[in-house]
């Protein structure tokens, strides 16, 4: 197994943050990896990622748990089961007037197995500007409001 985990304090409400994140289509505008994010008719989310200097590939994502402006945890898998298997969790927590946004993403599967340290720079690099990106969105939308 391996683990990537990110954080970042923002300067906004956890439903600022959550609208963000959970605005899909405006994906490709602003994330520096994720650039679409398709629901399939199972329920289940398509998710394409092409993390900078890395190959594109897509995650076949299903909800498990989503508790708003607190909690989002998905499962997927990277081309069929057991091949690239992730599990991604992305809590929010509000103190006075600052956010805490934190991702972590658990990877286990064959491709892993042999090489665990082999996509999680690039990985954690990703979600640290995703984090970024978000942070810059919502900070800018409370100072307009």
């Amino acid at each position: 197994m391996a683990i990537v985990f990110t954080q970042v304090d923002i300067a906004a409400e956890a439903d600022d943050i959550w609208a963000i994140l959970t605005e899909f289509d405006a994906y490709p505008a602003w994330n520096p990896v994720i650039r679409r994010v398709s629901a399939k008719p199972d329920g289940g989310l398509a998710i394409s990622l092409h993390p900078p200097g890395q190959i594109a590939f897509v995650f076949r994502m299903r909800v498990i748990e989503s508790r708003r402006a607190q909690r989002l945890i998905m499962d997927g898998h990277c081309l069929f089961p057991r091949f690239l298997d992730w599990r991604h969790q992305i809590d929010i927590e509000t103190a006075a007037t600052v956010s805490t946004l934190r991702q972590t993403a658990r990877f286990t599967g064959h491709l892993i197995k042999p090489t665990p340290n082999f996509m999680m720079r690039p990985v954690r690099n990703a979600f640290a500007r995703m984090n970024e990106a978000v942070r810059d969105m919502a900070e800018a939308r409370r100072r307009a409001d």
